[in-house]
């Protein structure tokens, strides 16, 4: 694998663990959405993308793969990252206050 140079030790070190789908740690997972990466989590069956769609909107992109199907349950959209993160509710809580149960792979 191809090792990239993100101009950070630091970053590299959490892409390095990120891409080999390692547990991060939150503080990494800010890091990284830092750089407007497109960034995936799972928890159980439920796939949370979180992605820049423009200057104004991050989105969180929730995706369901029951049956070993696809199904799009929902995109919220927000005006900045932080109003992603103080915003966007799993089972009521912020990703912060679950992060034990996120997955990467």
């Amino acid at each position: 694998m191809k090792k990239h140079n993100y101009g950070s030790e630091i970053i590299n070190n959490a892409y390095s663990k990120y891409f080999s789908k390692q547990k991060i740690t939150y503080e990494e997972f800010i890091i990284l959405l830092s750089t407007n990466d497109e960034l995936i989590f799972y928890i159980g069956d439920i796939k949370y993308q979180i992605i820049y769609e423009s200057d104004n909107v991050v989105a969180m992109y929730v995706t369901n793969y029951s049956e070993s199907r696809e199904k799009n349950l929902n995109i919220v959209r927000y005006g900045s990252l932080n109003d992603l993160l103080a915003k966007f509710k799993i089972e009521g809580k912020n990703i912060k206050d679950i992060w034990d149960r996120i997955s990467f792979d």
